[in-house]
């Protein structure tokens, strides 16, 4: 099975930049994006479970708050969260909820690529 990653990320920009790096560390990988919450709930929810490989979600989208909907989905996949800011309400939330990850918006890529090959399970 190849790996696949979900990304819900409503900025343009970042989320191009998001997958050009993983593609660049991982290029057979393979990445669907949302920019809404609830479509990728939906796509989430017409797969098999364990699909995706990984889900990188940002926290604050503006059509719901993320981690609420995915725990109600019963989403058992690793998460990568991303974040604008450094909310530790925030991120006790997201671990309560499996979030299994969490980077900021803007941080080094390298450590961008060391969470996803960690989560994906390429090592490091």
């Amino acid at each position: 099975m190849s790996t696949k990653i979900l990304l819900i990320e409503d900025d343009p920009t970042c989320a191009d930049t998001i997958q050009d790096y993983i593609y660049r560390e991982l290029p057979d990988i393979c990445i669907t994006h949302y920019t809404a919450l609830i479509d990728a709930v939906n796509d989430i929810e017409s797969h098999p479970q364990y699909y995706y490989t990984l889900i990188i979600l940002n926290l604050n989208l503006p059509d719901v708050q993320g981690i609420d909907r995915l725990y109600a989905a019963d989403v058992r996949v690793n998460i990568l969260a991303i974040a604008n800011i450094n909310s530790p309400t925030s991120y006790k939330e997201a671990i309560k909820c499996g979030i299994r990850t969490h980077i900021l918006k803007g941080v080094d890529i390298t450590t961008l690529a060391a969470s996803v090959k960690e989560l994906c399970g390429y090592g490091i």
